[in-house]
């Protein structure tokens, strides 16, 4: 006999946990976490399909400090070209349309659980920003923290 993984679709015990007298409660949402980098981060879209080329200086002149009558090294910074792949984050909801025809309130049940894809999507890419490593997960960001 087959399982049904409980958290991979809605039940109507998820339901029934989620209703009162045919009306959707309001979920306390205390999982949701403030994440301000998402919102600071200076974002650019891509330049290529599957990945996005930039360049970074790597090295910058230092000078040279002269007495009178020398002379001076003559400098130049460098640069690298940079070739970052592409991550793509994404999650399927679903919910039974018996199931959603049985809620009191359709689009609110709806529109609770499209809020917890948001938040924990969101909790997924900023772990990955600063944690994520694509040589061990390819399809992953390479974080903040491996570079």
């Amino acid at each position: 006999m087959a399982v049904l993984n409980q958290n991979t679709a809605q039940t109507l015990i998820q339901l029934a946990k989620r209703s009162k007298n045919q009306d959707i409660l309001p979920i306390a949402e205390v999982l949701d976490q403030t994440i301000p980098m998402l919102v600071d981060a200076f974002w650019v879209p891509a330049n290529g399909e599957t990945t996005h080329t930039f360049t970074r200086r790597t090295e910058l002149p230092s000078g040279t400090y002269k007495k009178v009558n020398e002379g001076i090294t003559a400098e130049s910074s460098l640069v690298k070209q940079v070739v970052e792949p592409i991550a793509e984050l994404k999650a399927l909801s679903e919910i039974d349309d018996q199931l959603y025809k049985k809620a009191g309130n359709p689009a609110q049940y709806r529109q609770d659980e499209d809020r917890a894809f948001i938040e924990g999507l969101g909790q997924t890419f900023a772990g990955d920003l600063i944690y994520g490593n694509n040589t061990q997960d390819p399809e992953k960001l390479m974080g903040l923290a491996n570079r």
